[in-house]
């Protein structure tokens, strides 16, 4: 059936089309060999188009400081804020001494292979966002678990691509965040008045339940190999949140 309806490739690996089952249905007579010619005459045209048999086509480049830039672009144009009371952002460094860094993506690397689906992109490196803050503090800050003992506190939270994540294969059965990051949310809030919530997301996200605890909120999406640079640039002024959103919160 999938040679019949023209399919042209099977990603990430080949399942209908592995030779022996191949083999078998084309001779049960399934499909014919004008059929196979149907197929590969698809993907023999787009190797062309693309120089793949050019033996003369120079070789391209890759993770070059060009990409890297362009990676860094498209994330710090993707910063959006979505809630500031009482002007907590942007930090000011030179009156934070203590900073407490707390949530489940604070410390998180998302481009692992097949992370999430097909789509995963796994890049030489990745700068989570504890390490951006900590390249961009330095030793003139000093990080805390306890939010009550800092100048401020930052959750880091959102999604994943963990199954029935943002991912393949499986929907979100609710809109809400982890229950246990809601939690933690609303407790740090309590516990200091300066609680920044930072979101890593790629769909939209149900706030009710703790949108009237945090004072400040940024939606930082999913944002690539430097992302952490770009968001301790933008908590701490140097970049402008002035993203917007493209689908409904």
């Amino acid at each position: 059936t999938a040679v019949k309806a023209g399919l042209s490739i099977e990603m990430p690996n080949p399942i209908l089309y592995k030779k022996d089952r191949l083999l078998k249905s084309f001779n049960e007579k399934k499909f014919t060999e004008e059929d196979v010619n149907v197929v590969v005459r698809k993907m023999l045209k787009i190797m062309f188009l693309t120089g793949m048999f050019d033996k003369n086509l120079p070789k391209g480049s890759v993770n070059t400081k060009e990409h890297q830039q362009a990676s860094k672009q498209i994330a710090i144009a993707s910063m959006t804020l979505l809630k500031n009371e009482n002007q907590i952002l942007p930090l000011d460094k030179t009156k934070i001494k203590t900073i407490a860094v707390l949530g489940m993506n604070a410390k998180k690397k998302f481009g692992k292979i097949l992370y999430g689906g097909s789509s995963a992109v796994v890049p030489p490196f990745e700068i989570t966002p504890f390490e951006g803050l900590q390249k961009k503090l330095g030793s003139n800050v000093t990080f805390v678990e306890d939010p009550a003992q800092a100048d401020c506190a930052i959750v880091f939270t959102g999604l994943n691509h963990d199954y029935g994540q943002d991912s393949e294969a499986a929907d979100r059965t609710k809109l809400e965040m982890f229950a246990d990051q809601e939690k933690l949310i609303v407790e740090t809030a309590k516990k200091n008045p300066k609680t920044v919530v930072v979101l890593l997301n790629g769909s939209p996200i149900a706030m009710d339940n703790w949108i009237n605890s945090a004072p400040a909120i940024l939606e930082g999406w999913y944002p690539g190999m430097l992302g952490g640079e770009v968001l301790a640039d933008t908590l701490f002024g140097d970049i402008n949140p002035s993203g917007k959103l493209p689908i409904t919160f």
